[in-house]
């Protein structure tokens, strides 16, 4: 529930400092400083000569919470100070020349009503003079302008930006809230379409269930080299791209070649796993004839650079043929040895 408040606004219009007869021996500029509700307040810096005519008007405001009654807002301006200086530039941080001070109540309403018709107008003080000022006190020229109004806490200023800041927050949450929703959106329609694509890339390359679950061709030996054949390199081959004809030259020359590397493998003798390690690839490369792994390297790169191979690529094999030519591979796994 909103509580009543007091707004307390003190509007002081600085005139002039007179002090007849005297000049300052420095001659650094001067200025007015004002403390008053716990503000403080300076006035621009002026030449040291008097009178000091300053003309300008500084301005002090005060939230007084729960302070409805005049007495509560009297005894309140009894017990705040006004403090008023004349402080000349003399390095190295200033001196005071002269000051005033008094309570705020005394201040602002100098006659014995609280409330008094035109209170403060053209008013003046003597300042306090300090040892190291020459002359006479100074005097001080100067009107107050006071306001007292009452207020509710859901129109004081330091409420409003709270409620702006969270209007802020909750405009970001919104927005971030919305752009997450979005993006959740529209990466469905990208993975749909993502799937769409992948199966027309799979019935274009002649890809199809039934070839998926067929058995892979095996080596005749138990040591294959991977980096020159590899059994699933020729599968995917024969599936894309070449031609399997019952009178195919290509095919027979291909098998032929795999059954020169094989029987090539059987002679070496080793005895291990079916997965050879790099380094023993590599002796085994080493050990063997060049020759004979040159000849089934320009056979195997003739045979896929022929006509009747980029015709097959180009118009892809059947389903009929691919089975033929597993069969002729399984004939073959039958009658190895192991």
């Amino acid at each position: 529930m909103p509580h009543k408040a007091v707004k307390v606004i003190v509007e002081l219009h600085l005139r002039a400092i007179t002090c007849p007869g005297v000049h300052l021996p420095a001659k650094d500029d001067v200025y007015l400083s004002v403390s008053l509700m716990n503000r403080y307040r300076k006035t621009e810096c002026l030449p040291a000569v008097f009178p000091i005519l300053i003309r300008e008007k500084i301005r002090f405001e005060k939230i007084l919470n729960y302070a409805t009654d005049p007495e509560a807002i009297a005894e309140f301006l009894q017990y705040e100070a006004v403090k008023i200086e004349l402080i000349q530039l003399i390095p190295p941080a200033g001196e005071i020349l002269a000051s005033f001070e008094e309570d705020a109540r005394s201040f602002l309403f100098p006659e014995p009503k609280l409330v008094p018709s035109f209170s403060g107008v053209e008013r003046e003080v003597l300042m306090t003079r300090h040892p190291t000022f020459p002359g006479i006190s100074p005097r001080l020229e100067f009107s107050t302008k006071t306001t007292i109004s009452e207020i509710s806490s859901d129109n004081g200023f330091l409420t409003l930006p709270v409620r702006r800041m969270r209007r802020k927050t909750s405009r970001k949450s919104r927005k971030q809230s919305s752009s997450s929703s979005l993006r959740h959106l529209s990466s469905a329609p990208c993975s749909q379409r993502r799937d769409r694509n992948t199966d027309q890339d799979q019935r274009s390359s002649g890809y199809s269930p039934v070839s998926a679950r067929k058995p892979r061709f095996r080596s005749l030996s138990p040591h294959r080299s991977k980096p020159l054949i590899d059994a699933g390199d020729l599968r995917r081959s024969y599936s894309r791209s070449w031609m399997a004809d019952e009178d195919s030259s290509d095919t027979d020359d291909l098998l032929d070649i795999a059954d020169e590397v094989n029987r090539y493998h059987s002679l070496m003798g080793h005895e291990g796993s079916s997965i050879l390690s790099p380094s023993s690839v590599e002796h085994q490369r080493q050990n063997g004839s060049p020759d004979l792994w040159e000849e089934v390297q320009k056979r195997v790169q003739s045979l896929l650079t022929s006509p009747k191979a980029v015709h097959r690529l180009a118009c892809g094999a059947t389903d009929s043929e691919i089975d033929e030519v597993l069969i002729r591979r399984s004939v073959l796994d039958n009658s190895c040895p192991l």
